[in-house]
């Protein structure tokens, strides 16, 4: 949800590479969003304590899974809740002027560790004709 994949720009080792708009979002622009899709203001202020409030572009890589860690036990209908979370981060992201290069792995690669290495050496290099890695994710599922 943090980035919006634009257009396919190339191939390298490993998969596909697409250029892809960045997205962020504040915790106010949030709160007022949790609010009108009637989000318990408890579920909010969890999200609160767990660090988002301070770093509130994380909400945008925040799964369903881990909302419903988050609000354990006490909580009734957590898929739903953390839908309703999800579909209010969602509506108040606002896309910024930045963009980035993505590369998608192919599925059926069983290099793990040229992948890693990859990773590393580029994460490590700074030239004005490579693009910066700034991270790596791993999806899951």
């Amino acid at each position: 949800r943090g980035y919006l994949i634009k257009e396919r720009i190339g191939s390298g080792s490993f998969g596909r590479v697409y250029r892809a708009a960045v997205f962020k979002i504040s915790w106010n622009d949030f709160v007022h969003a949790a609010r009108a899709k009637l989000i318990c203001p408890t579920i909010v202020q969890i999200l609160s304590e767990n660090g988002y409030r301070d770093q509130p572009n994380l909400l945008l890589e925040i799964t369903v899974g881990e909302i419903m860690r988050m609000l354990g036990e006490n909580v009734k209908h957590k898929t739903s809740v953390a839908s309703d979370v999800i579909a209010a981060i969602d509506s108040c992201k606002i896309e910024t002027k930045k963009e980035v290069a993505i590369k998608i792995l192919d599925e059926d690669e069983n290099e793990w560790r040229h992948v890693q290495r990859e990773i590393s050496i580029m994460h490590n290099l700074r030239h004005r004709n490579i693009v910066r890695v700034y991270r790596a994710l791993l999806k899951c599922g």
